[in-house]
């Protein structure tokens, strides 16, 4: 079967170049079409949608030696990028995303090159027990991405300067360093670049999908407005986007759990939370955010902190909504019904947040809020809802929701958080 297919792969080195054509792409992606996106970022350090920049890297450091830090969409840990790493992005309509069939490609470009690879765990690809590649994901209604690095040549001296890992988190991994735990593809054969590695990856995606298109040099004018381009490159570029506006917290709690991290910072005001900021390198970030909203206006006690959480669930059970609210802004809307819970999380395209909610009483919880990105403090009684869609629409190639896992995971991440809130003395 011929699949409609496109090779991109960009010449550019610039993080907030290449994350600004990434998700040009998913936002632009057709029904039906595959797109396999090669790029590559110098000296830089990328950190997941929900964490703590200061927490994760060594930012002073990076940026005394012209190093760059930059924040994509998709949820999961830090990682570091330099000339000797190829980043590869599967970019799909939602009718033919297959993360399965997408993971294989680059199996079968790293097995063509020798070397005996294999998947470990939900996002890992290791040799012999050491990791050159971790993958991540977004999910939008109508596409999805799933993109990772290769590790080719990458300078592992720099990787463990710049890169700030937790001691529990290397522990829970069962290994002593981030540079005892990964390994570059030209350890394992002598005189392997990152074009070989590249030249790999697009032989074995024309394989599995019937590709013959030439490899594009850069982006259809045609096809993606340079505006557009522009408009997320002042986004990704942003502090606002990477380090965000945090203010001054008063108290932060923080542990780890088998899914990720999980650091929670909130902002008192007599003894009720007005601000919370929650960092995590779990890969469901659009659950991660929303943990945030639902927070705000707690009282800090532990049986009403995990209630609220447990709510944002119902109480086990999930549904999903998003909302596409044009001109750059985003609106999301919560809202519980018969111990269900509905949230529309999307994710914003350019500045500063403010969130406007209400809150009835009880176990009910509204809150409506817009993302804009001008960094004004503004907001009003009110939000509007529009063109809601139910994320359990979106299937993966073979039919099943990719949304049945990511269900299924929240419940258990809410479980684990809500007992570790209970046993807290706060």
């Amino acid at each position: 079967m011929v699949y409609n297919t496109r090779i991109i792969r960009t010449k550019s080195v610039d993080p907030w170049w290449n994350l600004a054509i990434e998700e040009n792409l998913l936002e632009n992606v057709r029904r039906g079409e595959t797109i396999l996106y090669l790029w590559r970022n110098d000296k830089t350090v990328v950190i997941g949608r929900n964490q703590n920049p200061w927490r994760e890297c060594r930012t002073n450091l990076l940026e005394s030696d012209a190093g760059k830090l930059a924040r994509r969409l998709s949820g999961g840990g830090a990682v570091y990028h330099d000339m000797g790493n190829l980043n590869f992005t599967f970019i799909a309509g939602s009718d033919v995303y297959d993360q399965d069939r997408q993971l294989s490609v680059v199996l079968k470009a790293v097995n063509s090159l020798g070397i005996a690879a294999e998947k470990s765990g939900r996002n890992d690809l290791i040799v012999d027990g050491r990791k050159f590649s971790g993958n991540a994901f977004c999910y939008r209604k109508n596409s999805a991405y799933h993109h990772g690095t290769i590790l080719v040549s990458t300078d592992i001296d720099k990787l463990s300067k710049y890169l700030q890992v937790s001691r529990d988190k290397i522990s829970s991994k069962g290994v002593k360093s981030v540079s005892s735990r990964v390994v570059n593809l030209s350890e394992l054969k002598t005189g392997l670049d990152v074009d070989a590695v590249a030249d790999a990856l697009i032989a074995a995606f024309r394989e599995e999908y019937g590709c013959s298109e030439e490899v594009e040099k850069g982006l259809r004018r045609s096809r993606e407005s340079r505006t557009a381009l522009e408009e997320l490159y002042c986004k990704y570029s942003s502090w606002a986007w990477r380090y965000g506006n945090a203010p001054e917290f008063d108290v932060q709690i923080e542990t780890r759990f088998p899914w990720g991290g999980v650091e929670m910072a909130f902002k008192l005001e007599d003894g009720i939370v007005s601000h919370a900021t929650i960092y995590s390198d779990a890969m469901n970030e659009a659950y991660i955010a929303g943990l945030a909203t639902v927070l705000k206006g707690c009282r800090y006690n532990a049986s009403e902190l995990a209630e609220r959480i447990y709510a944002l669930a119902g109480g086990g059970n999930l549904a999903l909504v998003g909302a596409r609210v044009g001109n750059e802004a985003w609106t999301a809307g919560c809202e519980t019904g018969a111990g269900n819970m509905a949230c529309a999380e999307n994710e914003a395209s350019v500045g500063n947040m403010a969130w406007v909610g209400n809150e009835p009483g009880g176990r009910d919880l509204a809150q409506v809020g817009v993302r804009t990105w001008n960094q004004a403090e503004t907001g009003n009684e009110t939000g509007e809802e529009s063109d809601f869609y139910e994320l359990g629409d979106f299937s993966q190639g073979d039919g099943s929701s990719v949304w049945e896992s990511s269900s299924s995971q929240v419940r258990v991440m809410t479980a684990d958080i809500v007992e570790w809130l209970q046993n807290k003395s706060l």
